[in-house]
Formats: C-alpha cells, structure tokens, sequence
C-alpha cells in the first residue's frame, strides 16, 4: 500500500467519524467501531460495490453484496468497500428511492411513499433532501419501526436510505461484521481533495481538470461545474469508477453493464496512475441460484405484482430471516 492510499483511506474515516460523531449506533452499523476500521485502513484486498442510495435492494441487485460475501467467505484478506451512489433521483426506477416497501406484522406488503413523484421533481437527488420522518405504523415489525426511527435522526435522505439499507443488509448476513465499511461516493471525492499536495495528486487534478464535474443546483438537482469546485460530488460514470483506484481498490463487483464500462475505467485509471496492477471487473456469476434459493411465497409473489415491484432484500429478510448466513448460491 503506497502513501496516497493510506491518506485517503485515513480521511475518509475521519469524514465518517465527524458526520456520525453523535450518534454511536450508526458508527457501529456502518463499520466505524475500531476493529473495523483498522482491517480497513490495512486491508491489502479491498473489493468495492456501488449501490444507489435507497431503502429498496431489488432483486437480483441484491447479488452483488451477496457476491462480496461470498469471496470474502474464501479469503479472509478480501475487505468489502460498500460505496453508496448518493447522486441519484427521485426518477431512478431501478431502485425506487421515492418509497420503502416493506412486510408488515400480517405477512402484507406495505408502501410507505417517502417522496411525493411528480415530472418537475423526478430529477431532485435524494443527497439534496431532508432525512425521512418516524414511520410509526402499528402493523409495522419491531425491526422495521426501529430502522425508520434510527434513519430519521441522519443528515440528509441519502444517509436515511443508507441506514435502512446497512441494517437490512446487516441482519440478512449480506455483509460481514468487522470486513464491511460503507461510505457514500461524495466522501470519496471530498477524502481525495484533502490529500496533502504532492507530484501525484497534481497528476490526479490534472487529469480531473479534462472530465465533467457536477454538483448541485439549488434546487437539489445535478449541475455541471468546474472540476476544482469543493461542491463537486461526482464526475462521468468511468471517471468515477477509475477513482477507487487511488485506495489502492482491487476489484469492482458488477455484472454486464460494469463491463462494458471497462475498456474507459481502465484508460482513466491509466491517465491516474496511482495503481501498479489495474482494477479489475468482478463479474457476478450469471449462473448463481439465488432466484431458486431465496424466493417469495406465492401470496407475496401476488402482491408484488399488484405493486409492481420485485422482490427486495427487506421483504426476503422478513420471510427467510438471515438467508445469507446459511446459504450461498454462487457454487
């Protein structure tokens, strides 16, 4: 591990301790206790998946941490860098982040709206809003009602979302106590700007000085502006990914789409040249068997439909309990 990898991975824990420095239970459930850290902050294999920002997992998106798992279950040296999109808008339907559904005390499936989805909102991001208030539902589980009133205390939405997805993810057996550190991609960027000047971060800005800065806009929306801007908090998709580079990041999990990136990850990661070995795609295995090893009931499978969703990783936690601790389907 050079020396560039170690400051950043040192600012970012300290941006993380700051942003959670009240509140001691969500330091612990996004891996800031200490033995976390530490095996963080050493780790020789770090491995990184990039979900959006919302209390919905989706099937199979849910593959991808059950994946990070899965290698972790086989190298002990492999750390699981979860690093949350915390960029995107109330429009994304991949990942609904405009609603949370949930299964309540009578095995029924609930919508709670979160955001109110009109044409001239659809593009506000979740980083830019207000956390989420209490759900206080009297049909609600005891688990469910206690992760809406941890994530109504965060920062903004986006940390909302992040709480409910880690705690899931947490009792689900999807992420490993002590291997598992989450941290959104803006506290990447920001870890990146606080590195001391040197020969190689001027390289790193100049290389940055060429790509499509954003942040946002008063309204909450994403905006181009200069590279060099301290409001920035994402550049163009491959940029984005090439950055993990500079932690010294060994592989990035993703399926055909995070392909097909690639062959621009890797000219950015190049122009960067912070890294001796280029990253890797981690392609999730298309014959995994976590639709046949993890499905709803056929009353539930109905009333997804009627809801047109699929199946999440929190309803699969109400039914199956912690399904990823006994059983892992990419044999």
């Amino acid at each position: 591990m050079n020396d560039l990898e170690k400051e950043i991975r040192i600012n970012i824990v300290k941006q993380a301790l700051l942003l959670n420095r009240k509140n001691n239970k969500l330091q612990q459930l996004f891996g800031l206790d200490s033995k976390t850290v530490e095996q963080f902050l050493t780790a020789s294999r770090l491995i990184v998946t990039l979900p959006h920002a919302s209390p919905n997992i989706f099937f199979p998106k849910v593959s991808a941490s059950w994946y990070a798992r899965h290698l972790q279950k086989y190298d002990d040296s492999v750390f699981h860098l979860r690093v949350v999109l915390s960029h995107n808008n109330f429009g994304d339907l991949g990942w609904r982040p405009y609603a949370w559904w949930y299964l309540d005390k009578n095995k029924i499936v609930r919508k709670a709206s979160l955001f109110t989805r009109n044409k001239k909102k659809k593009h506000v991001t979740v980083l830019s809003q207000p956390p989420i208030e209490k759900i206080d539902a009297i049909d609600m589980s005891e688990f469910d009602r206690s992760l809406s009133f941890l994530a109504s205390g965060c920062i903004n939405r986006a940390w909302s979302y992040i709480t409910i997805m880690t705690s899931i993810e947490r009792a689900a057996g999807l992420s490993l106590e002590n291997k598992t550190l989450y941290i959104t991609f803006d506290q990447l960027i920001m870890a990146i700007r606080q590195c001391k000047e040197s020969s190689i971060t001027q390289k790193i800005n100049q290389f940055l000085s060429t790509r499509q800065a954003r942040c946002l806009s008063s309204s909450g929306e994403l905006q181009p502006c200069d590279y060099s801007s301290n409001s920035t908090i994402l550049y163009d998709n491959p940029t984005n990914i090439a950055l993990l580079s500079i932690l010294g990041v060994k592989g990035v999990i993703g399926g055909q789409k995070m392909k097909n990136y690639w062959p621009e990850v890797a000219f950015c990661e190049e122009a960067l040249g912070t890294q001796k070995s280029p990253m890797r795609v981690l392609l999730i295995p298309e014959d995994n068997q976590i639709s046949q090893r993890v499905e709803p009931s056929s009353d539930i499978l109905n009333q997804l439909s009627e809801h047109g969703i699929p199946y999440s990783q929190g309803i699969a936690l109400s039914e199956h309990g912690s399904f990823a601790k006994f059983i892992d389907p990419f044999y």
